[in-house]
């Protein structure tokens, strides 16, 4: 599905999540939207922030869509830049989740 990033359950309990066969691309200077699945509902007053953020990568827009999160980056990376992005999930100051790794490339 365009603008989805794959997850897939690995059945443990510990992490029941974990990103598969997918490379979120986003275009330098640009903002990008993508949807990420989630299993259970969002709770009122959620916020997803990146954990550890890499240089040039925010998230613009988070909206909770039926099934998952509809997100909105932007990029002020150079092209070729790579590596991974860890989304937290808080209400309230307080840690609710931490989604798995998605791999990004800046084009």
């Amino acid at each position: 599905m365009p603008g989805w990033v794959r997850l897939v359950g690995t059945g443990s309990r510990q992490n029941p999540w974990k990103a598969v066969e997918t490379t979120l691309k986003l275009a330098s200077g640009d903002k990008t939207a993508f949807t990420v699945p989630v299993a259970q509902s969002m709770p009122s007053g959620m916020r997803v922030a990146l954990s550890d953020p890499p240089e040039g990568i925010t998230i613009e827009n988070c909206t909770p869509v039926l099934g998952g999160l509809r997100l909105v980056m932007s990029a002020k990376g150079k092209p070729g830049q790579k590596g991974n992005l860890i989304l937290e999930a808080y209400r309230n100051k307080q840690r609710l989740a931490m989604l798995p790794a998605i791999p990004f490339e800046v084009e």
